[in-house]
């Protein structure tokens, strides 16, 4: 999966006005805002995030709080966390993104696109014949954890996705339903692309099913 740099100024905005003080009368431009907005009966939504992803569809995040961090390559979403993608949807207390970067040969008629309207055709300010891109290589998640995949609903305290080889590892008292049927276990790991799960026990923990 691509998250396009979109995704990561989007998150960056999020975070800087989060973390930096705003000036008095930004602050009193706010306070009036928010009266307004009680007044109609609206609330400030949450940070989401949709980035397009050319090969799988789309990643939509939605979460309380966003925090980058890129000389580490990783984005924290805190609270009432809300992962989607392809038919995948995870919820859970707090998760970590880890990505890498792409370099990628921007197409012409991509370039000719992207150009303001009036602007030269071909030309695209900031951007040059490469296309700076991110590729998750890891999820994260912690508290309270639901994977819900159609049928199968899955329950844990800890979950980690990779997108390469597509697999997910449920840990912390793992639970896997398909429809009524039920698998319990120290370890359990789905495999996306060939529709099974591998449960594992633990020290003190056997592997527990039930069929109907």
């Amino acid at each position: 999966m691509r998250l396009a740099a979109a995704f990561f100024l989007l998150t960056f905005t999020a975070l800087y006005f989060m973390g930096t003080p705003m000036p008095q009368a930004a602050e009193e431009k706010s306070a009036s805002s928010a009266n307004e907005a009680g007044k109609e009966g609206k609330t400030n939504p949450k940070p989401q995030v949709k980035s397009k992803n050319p090969e799988n569809g789309s990643v939509q995040v939605s979460t309380d709080r966003l925090e980058v961090n890129d000389k580490k390559r990783e984005v924290t979403l805190i609270g009432k966390v809300m992962i989607r993608w392809e038919d995948v949807v995870l919820t859970c207390d707090r998760a970590k993104i880890l990505y890498r970067e792409i370099k990628t040969e921007q197409k012409q008629s991509e370039k000719s696109e992207a150009a303001p309207t009036g602007s030269d055709q071909g030309q695209n300010p900031g951007a040059g014949d490469e296309v700076l891109s991110h590729e998750i290589v890891r999820i994260e998640a912690e508290g309270h954890v639901k994977i819900v995949r159609g049928d199968q609903v899955a329950l844990s305290g800890r979950a980690i996705y990779k997108p390469q080889p597509r697999i997910i590892i449920l840990t912390d008292s793992p639970q896997v339903w398909r429809g009524k049927d039920l698998l319990t276990g120290s370890r359990i790991t789905i495999y996306l692309d060939q529709d099974r799960s591998v449960v594992e026990s633990g020290p003190d923990s056997r592997v527990n099913a039930t069929f109907y």
